[in-house]
């Protein structure tokens, strides 16, 4: 999804559009010359290092904690996820 944070500030991006323009509809696809980088992206899971630059706000809103709760790591929301399509 983009790229740990990028896909957040993307996220975010298009929900405050959304917001001030009713039935806005979207779609991002998702695309890498690199099969290894998009798999990485589509499973939706980054290091806390990885979201680092992303503020506390949409952390919040976009990230959850990974399903093992001794991991250091976060999941991209499946709200956020399900508007992405990945390709080659």
């Amino acid at each position: 999804m983009l790229v740990g944070g990028r896909a957040v500030h993307a996220g975010d991006g298009v929900e405050r559009i959304r917001g001030t323009h009713a039935g806005f509809r979207f779609q991002v696809l998702a695309t890498d010359i690199s099969t290894k980088v998009l798999a990485h992206a589509e499973r939706g899971i980054y290091s806390m290092d990885d979201v680092e630059p992303v503020s506390p706000a949409l952390r919040k809103k976009y990230l959850m904690r990974s399903r093992e709760r001794d991991a250091d790591r976060v999941r991209i929301v499946p709200e956020l996820r399900r508007l992405v399509e990945f390709g080659g």
